[in-house]
C-alpha cells in the first residue's frame, strides 16, 4: 500500500482490519473445499481409489496453501495495528504521562533513599545479598567492595512498617 500523504491511524486499523477479512474469507474456502471432497459413500467403488488420491493430494496441497497466504496475511495486519497503536496520538500520550509518573515515583524514591541511607545501613543491589554501604553521596553509594552505585540501581524499598511510616512521614513533610 502506498499513499501520497501521511496515513491516519483509522486507515491503518482499517487496513488491518481488510487483511484479517481476506486471511478469514482463504481459511474459510480452503475448509469448504476440504469439507467437499467425496467419500466412498457417495461415489460408490467406481473410480473412487484411482481419483480420490489425486483429489486429496490437490485439496491438501491448496489448504496448506490457503494457511501460508492467511498467516502472512495476518503477519502484515499485525504490523499495521502495531503501527497504528505506536502511532496513536492518545496512546503516545499516555505512554508520555506514565513516563512521566514513573520518572516522579523513582525521583521520589530517590530521594527518600538519599535521606535514610546511611553508612553501614546494608542494601539491596539485585543480587543474592546485600551489599554494605562505605560511603554516601549524592550521585548514589559505594560498596565496601569499591563499587558505585547510583540511586536508581539501589533496591531498597520501604518493606517493615517501621519503614513504611518513615516514608509517609518523610513524604509528607516535602
Amino acid at each position: 500500500m502506498s499513499w501520497k500523504r501521511p496515513v491516519t491511524v483509522q486507515e491503518m486499523r482499517d487496513h488491518a482490519a481488510a487483511l484479517h477479512a481476506r486471511a478469514d474469507a482463504i481459511m474459510s474456502r480452503a475448509y469448504n473445499r476440504m469439507a467437499s471432497i467425496p467419500s466412498p459413500m457417495v461415489t460408490g467403488s467406481s473410480g473412487y481409489a484411482k481419483n480420490f488420491g489425486k483429489a486429496n493430494d490437490r485439496n491438501m496441497t491448496a489448504f496448506l496453501n490457503a494457511g501460508d497466504k492467511a498467516k502472512a496475511l495476518r503477519e502484515a495486519a499485525a504490523k499495521w495495528l502495531y503501527r497504528a497503536d505506536r502511532d496513536d496520538p492518545e496512546r503516545i500520550a499516555a505512554r508520555a504521562k506514565q513516563a512521566e509518573a514513573n520518572a516522579k515515583a523513582t525521583a521520589t524514591l530517590n530521594d527518600f533513599l538519599k535521606s535514610t541511607v546511611k553508612v553501614g545501613d546494608l542494601v539491596h543491589i539485585g543480587g543474592n545479598s546485600p551489599i554494605k554501604v562505605k560511603r554516601v553521596n549524592k550521585n548514589g553509594i559505594t560498596s565496601e567492595g569499591g563499587s558505585l552505585w547510583s540511586w536508581g540501581e539501589i533496591r531498597r524499598f520501604p518493606t517493615t512498617a517501621e519503614e513504611m511510616t518513615a516514608y509517609r512521614e518523610w513524604k509528607a513533610s516535602q
